[in-house]
């Protein structure tokens, strides 16, 4: 007889039991841009959750994820290599349109704009600081 319990990895939302609630906050953690961060004990389930809570159709929809295991990592560049690895390795199969939307807003231009508007921010914060101490 074959065991019908899933006893290895993420299996889908059909065998994911109960954390209905937690599942909830999660996204909508995630969708409302917070950072957190899931602590408790080994072999709890804190790594089928997050799989779960990217299953969920709000995150498939408008975001791109990735489960990376650093836990092997010996340095900056094992965790470089893993991290590029997974990012390809999941934009792959959906085609040249996914990697290039993924890597739009690092894009030269995009760049250029973001130092153009940081450096607009610092010469007003530098004016209003002047003007504040002239006072």
């Amino acid at each position: 007889m074959k065991n019908p319990f899933v006893t290895n990895g993420y299996a889908g939302p059909e065998y994911f039991c109960d954390r209905k609630e937690e599942t909830q906050h999660i996204t909508e953690m995630l969708t409302n841009e917070n950072n957190m961060a899931l602590i408790s004990p080994r072999r709890i389930g804190k790594t089928e959750l997050i799989h779960h809570c990217f299953a969920q159709p709000v995150i498939q929809k408008d975001y791109y994820t990735f489960i990376i295991d650093i836990y092997s990592t010996n340095s900056v560049s094992d965790l470089v290599n893993m991290f590029g690895k997974a990012i390809i390795d999941e934009l792959r199969p959906k085609g040249r349109s996914a990697w290039e939307k993924f890597l739009t807003p690092y894009s030269a231009a995009a760049w250029a704009r973001a130092r153009t508007r940081l450096m607009r921010r610092n010469r007003r914060f530098r004016k209003d600081l002047l003007d504040n101490v002239r006072k």
